[in-house]
């Protein structure tokens, strides 16, 4: 599976922020949270992301990288880390 720059900058994000809201991913971003939102069900799909209902707000998700997302992320070239100046 390849991963686009914009999904890598989203599993660099839940990298940063385990538990984060897609609402946040958006905002850490600058884009809009229909954007994060089709890229995190591309990355759940493919078993990168897992989703986790929020208790306090049933309809916000927590975000977390799962071991395959982690090891994807862990195997990611330098270079592209390094784009990642934005976050």
């Amino acid at each position: 599976f390849d991963v686009s720059f914009s999904q890598f900058r989203v599993l660099h994000v839940i990298h940063l922020h385990p538990g984060i809201s897609q609402k946040h991913v958006a905002f850490i971003q600058d884009t809009t949270q229909a954007a994060v939102s089709r890229h995190i069900d591309v990355l759940a799909d493919v078993g990168f992301v897992a989703l986790a209902t929020n208790s306090g707000n049933r309809k916000e998700h927590n975000l977390h990288l799962t071991q395959k997302g982690k090891d994807l992320f862990e195997k990611m070239p330098a270079s592209l880390y390094r784009k990642m100046w934005i976050i």
